[in-house]
């Protein structure tokens, strides 16, 4: 397995899983089409690495998410609008074992029980979270509605100097 110290993700890059190394240091496992491989940083410090590469940061994406949405618990990111690149966290990103997974890669999901959702990726790959089918589903949802919101916003709309 590929370690490095960061990751810029793209289009193909379908999600960020949380891994304790040998010493104990929270990593994270990046999964895209081509495979996995480890990275240097947290999941929710990868996310953020990658924001601020792209030009925001976790905080100005939740402010940002949150301001279209309305304030709410755990809002999708945008990563890069122009790509269509958006993400949904498993849980509060501040929260180690958070996962991170990009929207246009979930193919399809279903309650397995105990509270407990088993996720498809578009490369048939699956993951399996701690958390119910019903509120998966409304991250789902709000990162669609984040998205649909955006384009309205953007789309069409000249720039004004």
């Amino acid at each position: 397995m590929l370690h490095t110290n960061n990751f810029v993700l793209d289009y193909d890059t379908i999600s960020f899983l949380p891994r304790y190394d040998e010493s104990g240091c929270l990593r994270a496992i990046v999964r895209d089409v081509n495979g996995s491989f480890d990275v240097d940083l947290a999941p929710t410090l990868l996310m953020d690495y990658n924001l601020r590469y792209y030009g925001s940061s976790l905080r100005g994406a939740t402010d940002g998410a949150n301001m279209i949405l309305g304030n709410g618990h755990m809002p999708p990111v945008i990563v890069n609008e122009k790509l269509g690149i958006y993400w949904i966290p498993s849980k509060s990103p501040y929260n180690g074992d958070c996962m991170w997974f990009a929207l246009h890669h979930i193919k399809d999901y279903f309650d397995i029980g105990g509270n407990r959702t088993k996720i498809i990726f578009s490369d048939g790959s699956t993951q399996i979270i701690d958390i119910s089918r019903s509120a998966f589903d409304l991250r789902v949802q709000k990162a669609y509605k984040l998205k649909g919101k955006i384009e309205y916003r953007t789309i069409g709309t000249p720039m004004r100097v």
